[in-house]
């Protein structure tokens, strides 16, 4: 365990392993991405849809990704589920 601050602990614990048949990204060569990506095997979050993550969540959902996007400002939202942005 570790400080940080005086006030707030963090723990350290060792990436788990993937559960059945599915494989973290950082274990797959960049073909394999490419390939899972082109198959929709992929999914990524991007967190804040602003002027980085909306074009970078639509870059990876053209290559085929599933993406899921998260953002604090409900009108953002809106506009993106509406399809406007």
């Amino acid at each position: 365990m570790g400080k940080l601050g005086n006030t707030i602990s963090y723990l350290s614990a060792p990436r788990p392993e993937p559960a059945g048949l599915a494989m973290s990204i950082m274990d797959m060569s960049a073909e394999q991405i490419k390939k899972a990506l082109k198959e929709g095997e992929i999914t990524i979050c991007v967190i804040g849809l602003g002027r980085i993550g909306l074009p970078t969540a639509a870059v990876f959902a053209e290559a085929g990704a599933k993406v899921l996007g998260a953002d604090i400002n409900p009108r953002i939202v809106q506009q993106i589920n509406s399809g406007n942005s």
